[in-house]
């Protein structure tokens, strides 16, 4: 039987299992914006200076990007193991 508090416990958990992937989503989704920019960027601007300038921004703001998805994947990755442990444990 699940007592009151181990539910609040649980509903705290998925809340933050919930905000670290919408994070995740809204990085994945920037980083799609990026590299729809630079392929169709190329094709059509290849040769001027200012897609050129704008690509290695893009290029930086993507490495960052990469790096907060890791850190919010392995952060719901925690948060659902700590919501599992505590559902399996009576």
């Amino acid at each position: 039987m699940i007592t009151n508090e181990k539910k609040e416990q649980l509903q705290s958990l998925m809340r933050k299992v919930e905000t670290a992937n919408g994070f995740r989503l809204i990085f994945l989704f920037v980083g799609l914006l990026l590299l729809l920019f630079l392929y169709f960027g190329n094709k059509m601007f290849a040769d001027a200076a200012w897609f050129i300038r704008a690509g290695g921004i893009a290029f930086k703001i993507a490495e960052w990007d990469v790096v907060l998805i890791v850190i919010t994947t392995f952060v719901k990755l925690y948060f659902s193991l700590k919501y599992n442990r505590l559902l399996k444990k009576d």
